[in-house]
């Protein structure tokens, strides 16, 4: 089966095309052209999910494409996931997410971060979903700071090399705001640890590069884990999720 795997964010829109559980290529495409966008190639099936607020306009476009889809959202039927947070909240992207680290993972314990609009970190062991946290992301937070504040500026989240303590009013926003987020990944890695010693830590998101260093152990970057778990859901099962 060739299918077109979609993953529509906050900002864009991510895309992989898969065949017979073979990652074929992949890609981005803004949501402003979507309607220039054309399926890349022949395909049996379009598999997807949108957190964003633009979601009508991929779901207008593969309609346009007469292409059987299969759509993940809430309510979940019995899948890959199986999990003791509240299903009906918990939002695609992390099901998927989720689905792709128990589908590789199995029964081992590992916890799961996602860097992107929101920070999302999650627990799985025994090949169970265990729960997680929602807080604000990277971006977020320092637009947080510039909105609410009358003269701090507006920053880009940065990489490189990290500053203690910050000697510029962006070092201290920007790396403030890092070293605060990774102590919040350590903390959340430290109390799964003291369940399960020694959990395995996969990062995934497009912050992602920021934080590869902040943790003394290796991690696993996981860049497409959505697209990833969505093909795991989608072509290892033959109903709807």
């Amino acid at each position: 089966m060739r299918c077109l795997l979609i993953d529509g964010g906050n900002t864009r829109i991510k895309w992989a095309l898969v065949e017979n559980n073979q990652w074929l290529e992949s890609g981005l495409v803004e949501y402003r052209a979507l309607s220039f966008w054309k399926p890349p190639g022949q395909l049996d099936r379009v598999g997807w999910l949108c957190v964003g607020k633009e979601e009508h306009l991929i779901e207008n476009t593969i309609v346009n494409w007469a292409i059987p889809e299969i759509r993940l959202r809430p309510p979940y039927k019995d899948g890959l996931v199986l999990s003791k947070y509240n299903l009906k909240e918990l939002g695609p992207d992390r099901y998927s997410i989720i689905a792709g680290v128990i589908s590789e993972w199995k029964s081992k314990p590992v916890v799961v971060i996602s860097l992107g609009t929101c920070l999302t970190m999650d627990f799985c062991a025994n090949g169970e979903h265990q729960g997680g946290f929602i807080t604000p992301g990277f971006t977020m937070r320092l637009t947080s700071m510039h909105h609410f504040t009358g003269k701090l500026p507006l920053l880009a989240p940065a990489e490189g090399s990290w500053q203690w303590p910050g000697l510029t009013t962006a070092e201290a926003m920007q790396d403030g705001v890092r070293h605060g987020m990774a102590a919040e990944m350590l903390a959340f890695v430290a109390k799964a640890a003291e369940q399960y010693p020694d959990p395995d830590v996969v990062l995934c998101g497009g912050d992602t590069p920021a934080f590869e260093n902040a943790f003394q152990k290796p991690i696993f970057a996981r860049p497409q884990l959505v697209l990833q778990g969505l093909a795991a859901i989608i072509l290892n099962h033959d109903t709807t999720p």
